[in-house]
């Protein structure tokens, strides 16, 4: 395999570091937070809005952990120029954008960058995306 492009380094660098801060970010939020104990407590006694929100705040932090843990997986992808990997940094990238515009618009502009990138001819000739 060539030598890989300094984008896919910087790329792959930046999945590895946001992945470890999100990591970092999801743990603290689900032990410090009475989340846990509140979605019990809610699921034996449902008939509130509470309770949706309680199992829309799990579902979006389980997502959020499953998301963070594919960084790495597309770091390591990435790097060894697998196929699967540019498909999962788009997917990612997608859904960092996506939910970009809802939160952070730094966050939206970096999708922005990467989606431009990873679309170039010579970075999906490297992974053989046509």
């Amino acid at each position: 395999m060539a030598e890989n492009p300094t984008g896919i380094k910087i790329l792959s660098v930046y999945n590895i570091i946001t992945g470890i801060v999100g990591l970092i970010l999801y743990g603290v939020m689900f032990t410090k937070t009475s989340l846990p104990s509140e979605l019990g407590y809610y699921l034996f006694y449902a008939g509130d809005s509470f309770t949706a929100i309680a199992g829309l705040t799990l579902a979006l932090l389980i997502v959020g952990i499953i998301m963070t843990v594919f960084q790495f997986f597309t770091a390591y992808g990435l790097l060894k120029g697998f196929n699967w990997a540019w498909w999962l940094q788009f997917a990612i990238t997608i859904f960092m954008g996506v939910s970009g515009l809802t939160g952070s618009f730094i966050q939206f502009i970096i999708a922005i960058v990467i989606l431009y990138y990873i679309t170039r001819p010579h970075v999906k000739a490297l992974y053989g995306v046509k």
